[in-house]
């Protein structure tokens, strides 16, 4: 008698069964506590299924309750949809907690599912089926994801119907708030802005990020932005506005900040999150310190009936208590992937592996359309100004305090009060940019500046795409004065232009000199082509890099859409040089910044000064360049991903800038022959040296001017030559405080020529009894280097004792102080703003200019590349560059301040006729001595100002005229020039695909209900267009700067002529032809005069130039060094010593986070070769800690946290952890992470080494092979158990288990039977692997395995579609050859080279297949196989009790495992109990077997199912069967006391002969011709048929092998070396058998 406790093996042929080993078993349990092998329990129908029938079950996730989260598709009112439900067995209760058709089930996507219990007690279930669907688009050959299902979490406690407040409705909608990376479906957008009074906001910039939240505070990754709000501490609606300034950094306010919000509705989301960053310093070019603040969350309310969206108001008023949160979790997103395979938790963390991300749309052959169109938004009244005498020697302040002027007060008011109501400010008074609605929305583009713009779309998950390139327009033939002409492109070279430039109508520049220094540029790198093409076109100009070309890809195809969807090509860009959009320039009036004219197109009104003190207003209207975006094509299937788009462009660092700054230019004064000494007798002899005289104003003073040098155009007006500009200062901003390299500037663009409103006057020092001149310190001082004269001898007529004086020197010279003589101050307002071709157009400037300026309006000059620097206050330069600044010696700047000096190769027309005033009244020259010198009365001058109690201070401004030339006699206003300093650039933003982006602010929805609407165009409702597009990087605005010089006074000593070479010195080299060489009458002086100007104007500049600020303590800057006009009193900035240096980098306070863009938050370029990743399959990722908090952090996944594995092992198919280690399985291997590891010490204690960080070293392949070992492609027969984990690998044939070591339990007896039956035996007449997904079985094919808690046991089950006789002979008569196998849906097809033809194959088709499989368990305790099982559930659950069947067949779906009264019994359907053993005892010896015999017990339950009743007279199984090599019984039934009997507790069978049946054999080896033993010749002899097999399948006897018929003396007794016996029992009666052994009785056979 046998034990069978070895398990069930097959490898082994029969006469060689291992001891304790049976061959074969159905539906038996091994009960090894009592040894015994027991049939199996049946199961029972979880009866209570909700009123519902279940289609499909697709997945299971057990709960450590003991219930079931089930998901499966069913029929819900006549319509199939999807479900989650919670199957509580002990019930039999089915609750259907979500209901939902969007959820997608798909019966080929097996779904895989984990749970945990959060801080609140809930359950979360986590469930992925890495379903996805891409097409392709026919046109393109563009794929996409038409449709997938993302990885999920559901709140079970939360959605249970009794819970009042249940998580998820089930409209469709809702579905995408169980995404694992949270689908934030459509997202907010930002409508307005305010700030208010009550607050405690810090004055900097701020933006508003906002994530939606959910009922558990999960939120999405933060999916819009703000545009920079500024913010300043004075009062929004202050006036005057000039009162607004900048602040130091976080300097405290009483305001808060509102933006207004736009929700889309529906949502799936009930809050959101708001967080505040706060911008310091950094602008444009510098980077700033950055702070993040997480404010409370806000409910979202509702919607009014019908509105697409509700709306919310967001309030930071800096008092809130908020909590600090990085800037990174709000800038980097949460990583999202579209699908996964697999996940598992480990040390609270959920690790997710296997990951699909959705790629890019494909777009960019669509952007490659987009039409960019230049506009100009005029904003009338921009930034209203009053300029008045008053004001600029008392401030504004006193308007308001002083009754005298309280109508004046009232005027000025009402003037910058926004009565217009145009929607362009955000407070009651208009104040240009300062307002911070304007900046919000309304930032520009600077003019003449080249842009790269970009297009992104946002999913229709919240997430976004790639920024598109958006090329700019192909150049065009620059026009022809004739048609026969030399044809000139944008894209020429100067030197072609310059050779046809007779044939151009129009160059604007001076080619000669622009193509000698550069003679390879093109024309649109130095030009405005688009004004060159039209004064008033209204496109943009033209640029191309040079050296960058569109990829060979298909990417830069360009296709479009027609009317009716269908997809047309309209070429391509491939290898073209990559096209930017450049701005039109400020010469077309359409676009220029400013329009200084009124309504009725005059000049302002100046109103001159009287009693009444009107003043000057300005009311200029200042134009704000944007673009607009038109023929955006979106076909349809991009149209069904997204909801929505965004405009960026590149941010403009410096290095891609060709306008480097903007600024009026100040002439320098050229003097020769000078010494540099402040003795006489030292100047007498040299050395002599020439200089530029750096100069505080615009006026000459009274000698030439203009040095008469080589390459100076000059032409002549009225008897004078008009010499040209060469050098000037420069005082841009951006520059002066930045201090931005001059190296890459090349030349000037002349955009305006400004006529100045000026106001004059002096310092009121009046001189004391005992000087002639006045003494000021501000302006008399060692450190500027003026405080002694030493010029008068004791014979001098003009010396005067009285005037204390110092010991005459050794050369009888005497020293006295210096002194003031007359203050040459005065303060220039920008009144009108002329474009360049206007002077050949205004009678007053005709033919006063060069002839080369007035020919093609040639604004352009280039720099000298030597003739470029900073400068700063007080300063002498030597030139050391030879040639520089036209080769003169020095620059002096003695009693100057820090500015940019620059040189050109020729020079800027002298600007000697101005615009003159309609008045011709006769004022006297505003520097004359006589009106300055004296005692200031009433009756000094016509027009007054004498409103201080003490005249100590100043003597007051005065509205003046002023020529620019003392010559010309009669009144003119200053003139001046406003130019650009360029750069040449071949190229910019190179590549086009690595910039910085910046976020515009423009979103459009495309739905039509959004806020913008869906803007497509009239014809086509696939083209699509913007409103105008702001967000740029550009102001405009006054600028106000300061200028000082002297006239140098006794420090500086000039010979009335001679030699300028600075090497020639009077001892060596005597004056020629002159008598009185090296005498005293050789030297003249000059008095120390100062000379100060503040010039305000207009012009564009990267920095909000209002939000200035003055003093900063932190910064160590004191007032008096940081004062501007207009935020301090003219007189004050202007009286100011010129040592203050206000324009000194360090002075100019300004907080550069005011000039920010929204560069926080965007997006990224299209990489030119895209290598775009859409498959991770060997990725693994993991999300945040679960740190006990009430969000879910297995929802947030940061971007960086993942690890990839080697691809040559096949993607990862299951992720498992056993011992908390995480392990990576593979197709083709197995991975192991590595965390800490215990290392033991030679004191036999034990150390840790490693962070523990399992993802700080790469995973190790855990047993290294050449072609790899122990993968797993069967995710769903992939089981942890407690005693290790057990998978498949099919395509290997194989089962393992992974404990301490992997173990092969395939090789445990079952190798052969699992080489044989885990193949699908489809493959082996048509190949589809690859095609069809044979790791479903939830729907065709697939393995699954379950843990039966009970017996302690694994099952594992495989189901197959078997192919049908018929198919498999259609599949083998395909001899010549199938190919292009193709999977449908149910199905695939194959081309058949017989046919030639397409053949499909359905599965559901029965003539071509039948279901099949097999499930089979196994014992890890025991190391053995148990049983063959006739169950094939689609999927197994099992809790901690008990394992359940899922069944997509008939009208219940869950079976548990567990009825001891039905054994065998499985889905309602009755099953045998079959056990079949070897007996082969005494090895060798062949045997006669004369009888069966086994001990069973055989038990049956009472009627309550409580105890147990041995039945002692059953013989347990109810038929039987006997076998061996040739020979077989027939299954024959049992009966009690007929053919079994029951002795000492064995039952006894000798009923069994042999019914195989015989044929008479006449094979030639039979039948041989040959004498046998009878010594008769063979014919043939009886045998088995030899064709016939003894078994159909396992445990199947073959009808055909058996003759029932058999003659009684023909069925011959068993003899052979072994006997196989098979047990059968129906389980009719409902009875345990519990087989504790069998055997055979047997005796040696002698034959």
């Amino acid at each position: 008698m046998k034990k069978f406790i070895a398990g069930m093996v097959k490898d082994p042929e029969r006469v060689d069964q291992p001891e304790g080993t049976y061959r074969d078993a159905l539906n038996a349990n091994l009960y090894y506590q009592k040894g015994a092998v027991v049939n199996e329990q049946g199961t029972t129908a979880i009866t209570n299924i909700g009123g519902f029938t279940i289609n499909n079950v697709i997945g299971q996730c057990p709960l450590n309750d003991g219930r079931i989260v089930l998901f499966f598709n069913y029929t819900f009112q006549s319509n199939d949809t999807c479900a989650i439900s919670l199957i509580d067995p002990a019930s039999s209760q089915n609750t259907i907690i979500y209901r939902n058709s969007a959820l997608n089930f798909q019966t080929s996507n097996t779904i895989e599912a984990t749970s945990k219990i959060d801080v609140n007690g809930n359950i979360l279930v986590y469930f992925t089926d890495n379903y996805i669907v891409k097409t392709t688009d026919e046109f393109t050959g563009i794929e996409y994801i038409s449709d997938y299902n993302p990885p999920r979490v559901i709140n079970i406690t939360r959605q249970i119907p009794s819970n009042a407040t249940r998580l998820y409705s089930n409209g469709d909608y809702t579905v995408e708030k169980l995404d694992l990376f949270m689908n934030a479906g459509f997202i907010p957008e930002f409508r307005d802005i305010r700030i208010e009074e009550g607050g405690g906001v810090v004055s900097g910039t701020y933006h508003l990020a906002l994530a939606y939240v959910d009922e558990d505070l999960n939120r999405t990754n933060y999916l819009a932005t703000s545009n920079p709000v500024h913010l300043v501490t004075e009062q929004e609606d202050a006036i005057p506005t000039e009162t607004i300034t900048g602040d130091p950094q976080g300097s405290q306010s009483n305001k808060s900040i509102t933006w207004s919000v736009a929700i889309p509705v529906p949502s799936n989301y009930t809050h959101v999150r708001p967080v505040i960053i706060q911008r310091f310093g950094g602008g444009i070019n510098q980077e700033g310190s950055e702070f993040a603040y997480e404010l409370e969350v806000v409910k979202i309310p509702e919607a009014e009936s019908g509105s697409s969206h509700t709306s919310l108001d967001l309030t930071y008023t800096g008092l809130e208590q908020v909590a600090s949160a990085a800037i990174s979790e709000v800038v980097i997103d949460s990583v999202r992937y579209e699908t996964a395979k697999s996940f598992v938790q480990l040390d609270n963390r959920l690790y997710v592996s296997n990951l699909r991300a959705r790629g890019d749309i494909g777009y960019q052959r669509f952007a490659n359309n987009i039409s960019v169109i230049p506009t100009a938004t005029t904003v009338p009244r921009f930034d209203p100004k009053r300029i008045h005498t008053i004001v600029l020697n008392e401030g504004y302040a006193h308007l308001n305090g002083d009754n005298t002027f309280t109508n004046d007060f009232t005027t000025y008011r009402n003037l910058q009060k926004d009565t217009l109501n145009d929607g362009f400010f955000g407070s009651n008074v208009r104040k240009g940019y300062k307002d911070v609605k304007l900046s919000y929305k309304n930032r520009g583009y600077r003019r003449s500046e080249t842009y790269a713009f970009y297009i992104s779309f946002v999913l229709n998950d919240g997430s976004e795409t790639y920024a598109y390139h958006i090329p700019g327009r192909v150049a065009k033939d620059l026009p022809r004065v004739s048609s026969g002409a030399t044809t000139v492109r944008e894209n020429s070279t100067l030197t072609t232009a310059n050779a046809a430039q007779n044939s151009i109508t129009e160059v604007a520049m001076h080619l000669s000199e622009m193509q000698a220094l550069y003679p390879d540029a093109k024309m649109h790198q130095i030009t405005d082509t688009q004004y060159i093409l039209s004064e008033s076109s209204s496109e943009m100009s033209f640029w191309e890099n040079e050296d960058e070309v569109y990829p060979e890809t298909d990417d830069f195809n360009v296709v479009t859409v027609g009317t009716q969807g269908d997809l047309f090509s309209a070429g391509d860009i491939k290898g073209q040089k990559v096209r930017h959009h450049k701005m039109p320039p400020n010469k077309n009036d359409n676009f220029s910044f400013i329009d200084t004219l009124d309504s009725n197109g005059a000049d302002p009104a100046l109103f001159g000064e009287s009693a009444s003190y009107a003043g000057l207003t300005l009311t200029e209207s200042i134009k704000i360049l944007g673009v607009t975006f038109d023929n955006i094509p979106i076909p349809q299937f991009i149209r069904d991903q997204v909801q929505g788009f965004k405009i960026y462009y590149a941010k403009r660092q410096q290095q891609e800038k060709t306008i480097v700054g903007q600024s009026v230019v100040l002439p320098s004064w050229y003097e020769e022959t000078i010494a540099i000494t402040n003795r006489m007798t030292n100047a007498s002899h040299g050395p002599y040296v020439d200089a530029w005289f750096l100069r505080g104003a615009i006026n000459p003073g009274q000698g030439s001017m203009f040095p008469n040098i080589s390459n100076i155009p000059v032409s002549s007006y009225a008897g004078k030559a008009t010499k040209a500009m060469s050098v000037f200062t420069f005082h841009d901003f951006n520059l002066l405080k930045n201090k931005h390299t001059l190296t890459g500037t090349t030349h000037i663009d002349v955009q305006k020529i400004l006529t100045m409103r000026m106001w004059s006057g002096g310092n009121n020092k009046k001189p004391g009894d005992d000087l002639d001149y006045m003494l000021d310190t501000d302006w008399i001082n060692t450190t500027i280097g003026n405080t002694e004269w030493y010029e008068w001898t004791a014979s001098d007529s003009d010396y005067n004792t009285s005037h204390p004086v110092h010991s005459a020197g050794a050369d009888g010279v005497y020293s006295k102080p210096a002194g003031v003589a007359n203050y040459y101050t005065s303060i220039l307002i920008a009144q009108r703003y002329y474009n360049p071709n206007q002077i050949n157009e205004d009678p007053v400037w005709a033919g006063n200019m060069p002839a080369y300026w007035l020919t093609n309006y040639q604004t352009i000059l280039a720099l000298d590349p030597n003739s470029k620097t900073y400068i700063t206050g007080s300063t002498l330069l030597k030139n050391t560059e030879s040639g520089a600044f036209k080769d003169v010696n020095y620059l002096m700047h003695y009693s100057g301040e820090s500015c940019i000096a620059l040189g050109l190769v020729s020079g800027l027309p002298a600007l000697i006729e101005n615009k003159n005033y309609s008045d011709t009244a006769q004022y006297a020259h505003w520097w004359h001595d006589a009106n300055w010198n004296t005692s200031y009365t009433s009756s000094s001058r016509s027009i007054l100002y004498e409103l201080k109690s003490s005249h100590e201070v100043l003597i007051g401004i005065d509205q003046m005229g002023m020529p620019i030339f003392d010559y010309i006699d009669y009144q003119a206003w200053p003139t001046l020039y406003l130019v650009n300093l360029c750069s040449y650039k071949t190229n910019v933003y190179r590549p086009f695909d690595q910039q910085r982006l910046v976020w515009t602010g423009y979103y459009q929805a495309l739905d039509a209900a959004s806020s913008r609407g869906a803007r497509t165009d009239e014809d086509n409702s696939y083209i699509y267009k913007t409103e105008t597009v702001f967000g740029g990087d550009t102001y405009v605005g006054r600028y106000s700067f300061r200028a000082t010089s002297q006239d140098y006074g006794a420090n500086f000593f000039r010979q009335s002529s001679g030699d300028r070479t600075e090497s020639l010195n009077w001892a060596t080299n005597p004056f020629e032809n002159n008598s009185t060489q090296g005498t005293n009458e050789q030297f003249t002086h000059r008095p120390n005069d100062p000379y100060a100007t503040v010039f305000n104007f207009y012009c564009e500049s990267d920095d909000l130039l209002g939000f200035r600020h003055q003093g900063d303590t932190a910064a160590g800057v004191t007032v008096p060094e940081s004062l501007f006009f207009d935020a301090s009193i003219g007189s004050d900035v202007l009286f100011s010593g010129p040592n203050n240096d206000q324009t000194k980098s360090e002075h100019l306070l300004y907080m550069n986070n005011y000039s920010a863009v929204q560069d926080i938050k965007v997006t990224t370029p299209l990489p030119k070769k895209l290598f775009n990743p859409t498959l991770f399959p060997t990725r693994t990722i993991r999300s945040t800690v679960d740190d006990g908090s009430i969000q879910d952090k297995y929802r947030f996944f940061l971007a960086l946290d993942y690890k990839d594995i080697p691809r040559n092992r096949g993607e990862i198919t299951k992720l498992f952890t056993l011992g908390s280690i995480l392990y990576l399985h593979t197709e083709r291997s197995l991975f192991v992470t590595r965390g800490r590891q215990q290392l033991g010490l030679s004191d036999n204690t034990q150390a840790f080494v490693g962070s523990g960080d399992i993802f700080e070293q790469n995973p190790d392949e855990l047993i290294p092979t050449t072609e790899g070992y122990a993968g797993t492609d069967c995710q769903f027969a992939s089981l942890t158990t407690r005693f290790g984990q057990f998978f498949v690998n099919r395509k290997d044939r194989k089962v393992y288990m992974m404990s301490e070591s992997v173990e092969e339990l395939s090789a445990v007896g079952m190798e052969k039977w699992f080489l044989e039956n885990i193949p699908y035996q489809l493959q082996a007449y048509i190949n589809l692997e690859g095609v069809v997904s044979f790791d479903a079985p939830t729907k065709d094919f697939g393995f699954n395995a379950t843990y039966d808690p009970k017996y302690k046991r694994i099952i594992l089950s495989k189901r197959e579609l078997v192919p049908s006789t018929s198919l498999i002979s259609a599949l083998t008569s395909e001899t010549s050859g199938i190919s292009d196998i193709q999977a449908i849906d149910g199905g695939f097809t194959y081309y058949s080279e017989r046919l030639e033809d397409t053949v499909t194959i359905s599965f559901s088709n029965t003539d071509y297949f039948t279901s099949g499989g097999w499930t089979v368990s196994y014992y890890p305790e025991l190391k053995v196989w148990g049983s063959r099982h006739s169950y094939l559930p689609n999927l197994f659950a099992n809790t901690q009790k008990e394992y359940y069947s899922l069944v997509n067949s008939g009208t219940t779906n869950v079976w548990e495992h567990s009825s001891l009264n039905t054994p065998g019994n499985f889905y309602d359907t009755q099953y045998n109990f079959e056990f079949e053993y070897i007996d082969n005892g005494q090895v060798g010896v062949p045997k006669i077997f004369t009888a069966i015999r086994y001990w069973a017990d055989v038990v049956e339950l009472n009627a309550n199912f409580t105890n147990m009743v041995n039945k002692h007279t059953s013989p347990a199984f109810t038929s039987f069967y006997t076998y061996n090599t040739t020979q077989i019984s027939g299954e024959k039934d049992i009966y009690y006391l007929s053919n079994a009997r029951l002795v000492d507790r064995f039952w006894y069978i000798n009923d069994f002969r042999d019914l195989s049946l015989q044929i008479a054999n006449t094979a030639a080896v039979v039948a041989n011709n040959q004498l046998n033993v009878q010594d008769v010749f063979n014919t043939g002899a009886t045998t088995i048929q030899p064709t016939i097999s003894m078994f159909t399948a396992e445990g199947s006897i073959n009808a055909a092998y058996i003759n029932n018929n058999k003659y009684w003396y023909n069925q011959k007794k068993f003899v052979d070396h072994f006997l196989g016996v098979r047990l059968i029992s129906n389980n009719l009666e409902g009875n345990l058998i519990y087989l504790y052994s069998a055997g055979t009785k047997f005796r040696q056979s002698f034959r």
